[in-house]
């Protein structure tokens, strides 16, 4: 899992700002990612791997190929244009892994379930 912090408002005199943080887990590396869209979305594991698939050669063969990636409020407070934000998960994404990007080094996704907290499943 990483983490990437995107967003720190100006250190204001009086303002609290929120802080958020994105994170990402492949769905090969455990149980870890397909509890959290079991207990966030109610998906259980024959819905994942119908949106997702199974890889079919390599070292992950017969493992889930999505990543998962979710925003997490790490310290509550205020989001411009948004109002409040309380602490926990606001909003998660599920992506399927496509192929290898061995120009840039990363993984090419495309998105299939998207949830938030204010508009639920998408």
């Amino acid at each position: 899992m990483n983490a990437i912090s995107y967003y720190d408002g100006p250190s204001g005199p009086s303002t609290n700002y929120a802080r958020f943080e994105t994170r990402s887990a492949y769905l090969a590396d455990g149980q870890f990612a397909a509890g959290m869209l079991q207990f966030f979305l109610g998906l259980n594991n024959d819905i994942i791997e119908g949106l997702v698939g199974r890889y079919v050669r390599g070292k992950h063969k017969g493992q889930l190929r999505g990543i998962l990636y979710w925003t997490k409020c790490v310290h509550g407070g205020w989001v411009p244009g948004i109002g409040l934000c309380g602490r926990g998960v606001t909003e998660i994404n599920l992506s399927v892994v496509s192929g290898w990007d061995r120009r840039h080094g990363g993984p090419l996704t495309t998105k299939v379930i998207s949830w938030s907290r204010e508009n639920g499943i998408e």
